[in-house]
C-alpha cells in the first residue's frame, strides 16, 4: 500500500513519521515476526488483533501482550536488538510499521511523546495484571482476576475473539475455561450474553 493511501492515523503523529510508515495486511494465523528476528521498529494496530507469544521451557505458550485497534504493538522491543516473542495475528489485521529511526525523531515532538508515553503506561498496567494472573494457580482465580482488572466500570467485558483465545490469554486449556465459565454462571457470579461477560457483583470480587 502506498503512503498516500495510508489509512487515517492518530492526529498526533508527526508528518515525517507518517511519510515513512508502511501498512501491512495480515490474515488470521499469520506471524508478523518471530523470536530472534531483528527489531527494526514497532507497529500501530489499525484493525484486527495481534498477540505476542513466548515459548516456555516446558513447551507451553504464554501470551505476553495483546493489542487491538488503536494500540501499539511491540513497543517494549525498542530496548532490545532481537524479539523474544513470536507475533501472531489472531484476527485479520491491518498494522502500520513505524521504523526505529523515524520513531526516535518523532519522540522529539512533545505532543507525540506525551501520547506515546500514555500508551506505554496503559500497556504497563495490562502487563502487570497479566503477570499477576499467571502467578495464580487456579483457573477460576485467573478468570475472576481478568474480569476484575480488564472490565469496564460496570464489570463487563466485550471479548471480540473466540473463547479459545480467552483461554490462551489466561494460559489454561479451553475445556477448563468452559467448565469454569459454566460454574460461575450457575453460581450467579457472572452473566454471559454472546461475547459479553459481566461480573454480577463486580464490587465484591
Amino acid at each position: 500500500m502506498k503512503n498516500q493511501d495510508l489509512p487515517v492515523l492518530p492526529g498526533y503523529f508527526p508528518e515525517k513519521l507518517i511519510q515513512n510508515a508502511k501498512v501491512i495486511s495480515l490474515k488470521k494465523g499469520e506471524r508478523l515476526f518471530l523470536t530472534k528476528d531483528k527489531v527494526m521498529g514497532i507497529y500501530y494496530v489499525l484493525e484486527g488483533e495481534l498477540k505476542a507469544l513466548r515459548n516456555m521451557i516446558e513447551g507451553t505458550e504464554v501470551v505476553m501482550m495483546r493489542s487491538e485497534a488503536g494500540n501499539y504493538f511491540g513497543e517494549s522491543a525498542l530496548a532490545i536488538e532481537s524479539y523474544v516473542c513470536d507475533a501472531l495475528c489472531t484476527k485479520d489485521a491491518l498494522v502500520v510499521f513505524l521504523p526505529k529511526e523515524q520513531l526516535a525523531e518523532a519522540m522529539k515532538d512533545p505532543k507525540f511523546m506525551t501520547e506515546f508515553t500514555l500508551s506505554l503506561a496503559k500497556n504497563v498496567r495490562r502487563q502487570c495484571s497479566r503477570y499477576e494472573r499467571l502467578r495464580l494457580h487456579k483457573a477460576r482465580d485467573r478468570l475472576l482476576h481478568f474480569l476484575s482488572c480488564e472490565s469496564d466500570p460496570n464489570g463487563q467485558i466485550e471479548w471480540h475473539s473466540s473463547l479459545i483465545e480467552l483461554a490462551s490469554e489466561l494460559a489454561i486449556e479451553p475445556e477448563t475455561l468452559y467448565r469454569v465459565l459454566a460454574e460461575l454462571e450457575r453460581e450467579g457470579i457472572i452473566i454471559r450474553n454472546r461475547r459479553q461477560i459481566r461480573l454480577n457483583n463486580s464490587n465484591n470480587h
